[in-house]
């Protein structure tokens, strides 16, 4: 074995020195592993810095690296907005009454003393008020708990404080064929928000990214067919959504004309740092809930269903009814074994139900939305 190394390396001297490069890089990442240390809260810190520590200022803490981040890979633009909004509630709903000034919130110490009796007070404050719907307290639920649990991880807390899950109803409300049909009508004089309605029933986009596309997002495949390619701003994944030639006769007109780079700069400010935070933004969805009111639907509101949520509930109703397993990877939803390259570049199978998914049928007259 010596007698072939060394012939070896007398006809490739290279392989000596190459040799002794891995052993070096071997010592020294075996050195690495040896003396990491996870970003824990010392022993000698945890009380006080429990007693002294908000939830708002851990989650802070971890986003600087003071401590572990929370989840392997972080947190996403859209789940860090959905965690600062939950801590907006978490504060808002276990302020005591009669506390004058600013609140912070409760201690780390207090929520792991308290155990569930603290989170499920706050919970009941939330279902109690007329401002957020049981989904809606289930996901800042989610969100609180998530940053609970990982103060548990990084040695800030000793307990898991536990808390009976929220009821929420098991039916998705999405709208039915009359609906769509009354919606479409009353929309006749509003072109873009008709045409934008009618995307977001196909596409499925969320309002965020639907308001914000560009006309450079309209692209095609090496096939020539057409998608329409956007990074999800709550994802962070690049999806590409085929169109039929349907929904392309409807976003044509906007396509081809004005001078904005956005194909629907009248209904939102895509350049916003929070486009959905805009009064344009919130003008449009007003009107869309003043419509709805006036075509009969009046359950549908921002604590039962947001329209646009509603009608992204509606995108996969119908796909997943047509072909089975479609409807998430339209709207984006991770599935196991799909990666980002996988949404950018959907299956012939995807296509396939795109340009085969049946139109509305109204009555006894068959109408063609999409």
């Amino acid at each position: 074995m010596t007698n072939t190394t060394d012939a070896i390396i007398k006809l490739y001297p290279q392989t000596q020195e190459q040799n002794e490069v891995d052993q070096a890089w071997q010592s020294w990442n075996s050195e690495q592993a040896s003396e990491y240390c996870p970003r824990h809260v010392p022993p000698e810190e945890r009380e006080h810095y429990a007693r002294t520590t908000s939830l708002r200022q851990f989650y802070t803490d971890c986003l600087d690296g003071k401590w572990e981040a929370i989840g392997k890979k972080g947190r996403c633009k859209g789940t860090a907005a959905k965690d600062r909004q939950s801590l907006n509630r978490w504060e808002r709903y276990s302020r005591p009454a009669d506390w004058v000034g600013h609140w912070p919130g409760p201690s780390l110490a207090l929520i792991d003393s308290g155990g569930g009796l603290l989170l499920e007070r706050v919970f009941d404050a939330m279902l109690d008020s007329d401002r957020l719907s049981p989904n809606t307290v289930k996901s800042t639920r989610n969100h609180l708990m998530t940053i609970i649990r990982h103060a548990v991880e990084v040695k800030a807390i000793s307990n898991i404080p536990r808390s009976e899950p929220i009821p929420t109803s098991s039916k998705t409300r999405i709208y039915t064929r009359e609906e769509v049909t009354r919606i479409l009508e009353a929309l006749e004089n509003l072109p873009s928000l008709r045409a934008a309605f009618l995307i977001s029933l196909n596409v499925g986009a969320r309002p965020v990214d639907l308001f914000c596309l560009k006309k450079s997002d309209l692209t095609r495949d090496l096939k020539r067919r057409r998608l329409i390619e956007f990074e999800s701003r709550k994802t962070g994944k690049l999806q590409g959504v085929p169109i039929s030639d349907e929904t392309w006769k409807v976003i044509q007109p906007f396509a081809e004309s004005g001078d904005s780079p956005y194909l629907f700069p009248d209904l939102g400010s895509p350049e916003a740092l929070d486009p959905e935070k805009t009064s344009r933004a919130r003008s449009r969805n007003q009107l869309l809930k003043l419509i709805l009111r006036q075509v009969g639907i009046t359950d549908i509101s921002d604590t039962s269903g947001k329209p646009w949520q509603v009608a992204r509930a509606t995108c996969n109703e119908r796909y997943e009814s047509h072909a089975p397993g479609v409807g998430p990877f339209i709207l984006g939803h991770s599935l196991s074994g799909v990666n980002a390259r996988s949404y950018r570049d959907p299956t012939e199978a995807v296509h396939s139900a795109v340009n085969t998914l049946p139109p509305y049928v109204v009555g006894d007259r068959q109408r063609t939305l999409f």
